[in-house]
């Protein structure tokens, strides 16, 4: 059977050892050291969080639900894959209730490729007692998930938002996951990898009326409902910043590593997520928290080399929470909110409206693009438009190459090679231009590392050969069904083509719930040769069942899955059916799901 389950799959992507984006690099030049925020000392520093799960009635009007211990934050999760409409509000510690808060769904955060969970956002209450809901819908097996978070001390809160001496080049003051409690967390693998080539902004859709010692709480208790309600890794978040212009650091593995989070479904492995601790959809961000954010957001892109300004163009990863299908090149601010690639309303509209001010806050700081001064220079080079593109198709690989001294070199023929299974491949040829630059497409198959060579015109000069670059292909995935209505115990074809083959595929029925909720039923291993598999079904008792194709990610490509696929069964003894032909690339062909996506975290 197919199962709901930790969502980091992806193949870690290790930056390169020669990169001068590492952690030991920054440290060397006191990049680091400048700007995180000195630890209190002892185990009392850091904050703690407990979380309960308790099982809640099949009804539209649910409570009061007392909460033993109390909560300071809370989530609900049902069975199935129905999207209800869900209210909730606390009582807090003292009497007073809060007001009625639309409770957003998970969906639209997570990590690609991954099938959306049925859980919702976590809402932070502050210290309650008991919780109300209000359902659009009555749901099965409905649990909330709660959350408290004890509060770390106020000198945490006081030493992050002290002032402090601009140091040229370092980044903003980041309090560093050890204050607020991520040692308490059963994280659930190791960090993953990817590039950032932009910045996404969002927002937690909390209370806003915490206060600034409770902002370490708060992101532990989303931590914690992250790992522990939507099975995540770790925190889905690169970086969380609060009202008062506090920053801390999210996802594990670096603040200077291309670290992939689960905040932008689709996108998670060439961006960076910046959540705003609130809620931003009439009520606008504090300036405090702009000038934050627009320090963190120009130091990060800068230490990735992208600028702030401008746009940039990648590939989705596809997802059912993605504006656009995986495989379509997207092109995107530099600094971009959540609902530019995803549908949802994050990071608030409020909040969204002040991202051109963010912006252009973020250009008055002057950290540099380019390599750090001291670095050693680099003779030859190699870099690609995107290091996610969809399977077979075309990417722009260039570089540069330069003398000793750091001068350009024009005119030399430079080779760009994939490696193959016992040695290097030639795949395309260039020359330099008067600047030392070369460029040239490369079709990407399936996942691939490429390097640039350069065999000198004479023995003083040598053979160079660049770093590694690695390539990650967005598979094509389409699926056919012989028929999308059929009589009770009849037969449903089902076939799929891959590009590139995949080895492991698993078909997924669920059948629709009376709630509106579908409900896994079978599923099934594929038998494929080539890069076609396929399967016939039986199907008994009538209803509506969504098909969803699936493979995980391998050596090859990423992970991939279809977009549902929808068959009716009805009353009646089973008769024949004619087949039915579709393509893969008809936008109205409601039987053909195609694109694949890359899966992140």
């Amino acid at each position: 059977m197919l199962q709901q389950f930790d969502v980091d799959h992806v193949p870690r992507m290790t930056p390169p050892p020669n990169d001068h984006l590492t952690r030991r690099r920054l440290l060397g030049a006191g990049l680091v050291a400048a700007g995180a925020l000195a630890l209190p000392s002892g185990a009392a520093a850091r904050p703690r969080a407990e979380s309960s799960v308790l099982p809640l009635p099949r009804a539209r009007r649910i409570g009061p639900v007392r909460v033993p211990g109390g909560l300071d934050l809370a989530g609900v999760r049902w069975h199935g894959h129905a999207h209800p409409r869900i209210e909730l509000r606390a009582r807090r510690t003292g009497g007073r209730w809060t007001d009625w808060l639309p409770v957003g769904h998970a969906h639209d955060h997570g990590p690609d490729a991954v099938p959306a969970a049925p859980t919702t956002d976590p809402v932070w209450l502050g210290r309650s007692d008991e919780v109300e809901l209000r359902l659009d819908r009555p749901l099965g097996g409905l649990e909330l998930h709660t959350v408290r978070a004890d509060a770390p001390p106020r000198t945490l809160a006081r030493a992050a938002a002290r002032p402090r001496q601009a140091v040229p080049g370092a980044p903003p003051p980041i309090i560093p996951r050890a204050a607020w409690g991520a040692d308490t967390l059963r994280t659930r693998g190791r960090p993953q990898y990817g590039s950032v080539q932009l910045a996404f902004v969002h927002h937690t859709v909390n209370a806003n009326d915490y206060a600034p010692e409770e902002a370490a709480g708060v992101v532990l208790a989303i931590a914690k409902y992250h790992v522990n309600s939507n099975r995540w890794n770790d925190v889905g978040y690169n970086f969380l910043v609060d009202q008062y212009g506090q920053i801390f650091e999210g996802r594990e593995g670096g603040i200077d590593q291309a670290v992939i989070g689960a905040q932008a479904q689709g996108y998670n492995s060439v961006s960076t997520g910046i959540a705003n601790i609130g809620t931003f959809e009439s009520v606008p961000q504090s300036d405090a928290a702009l000038n934050a954010m627009a320090q963190l957001i120009a130091w990060k892109l800068a230490l990735h080399g992208a600028p702030v300004d401008g746009q940039v163009t990648v590939v989705s990863a596809g997802g059912a929470s993605n504006r656009y299908p995986s495989g379509r090149p997207v092109t995107f601010e530099r600094v971009s909110g959540h609902r530019d690639g995803d549908k949802t309303a994050c990071p608030g509209s409020a909040l969204y409206a002040q991202l051109p001010e963010i912006r252009r806050r973020a250009l008055t700081h002057d950290y540099p693009v380019a390599l750090p001064p001291e670095a050693t220079i680099e003779q030859l080079t190699v870099a690609a438009a995107a290091t996610q593109v969809a399977a077979y198709s075309n990417v722009e690989v260039s570089g540069f190459l330069r003398a000793f001294d750091g001068s350009p070199v024009g005119g030399e023929q430079i080779a760009v090679q994939a490696r193959g299974k016992t040695r290097w491949n030639t795949l395309a040829r260039a020359r330099t231009d008067g600047s030392g630059r070369y460029a040239t497409p490369v079709t990407v198959k399936a996942n691939a590392r490429l390097r640039a060579v350069y065999v000198g015109a004479d023995d003083s000069f040598g053979e160079l050969t660049s770093s590694v670059l690695d390539v990650t292909a967005v598979p094509a995935l389409v699926t056919q069904v012989s028929t999308r209505r059929l009589q009770a115990g009849g037969k449903v074809r089902v076939a799929v083509d891959t590009r590139p083959n995949r080895s492991n595929l698993e078909l997924s029925i669920a059948e629709k719930q009376r709630d509106g909720s579908y409900r896994t039923v079978r599923s099934h291993r594929l038998k494929h040769r080539g890069s076609k598999a396929r399967i016939t079904v039986r199907l008994t008792k009538p209803g509506l069942y969504r098909f969803v194709v699936s493979a995980p990610a391998d050596a090859k490509a990423a992970a991939a899955s279809t977009p549902e696929v929808y068959v009716r069964v009805t009353k009646g003894a089973t008769r024949r059916t004619s087949p039915v032909r579709t393509s893969s690339g008809g936008a109205g062909e409601p039987l053909t799901g195609s694109g694949g996506a890359a899966a992140g975290v």
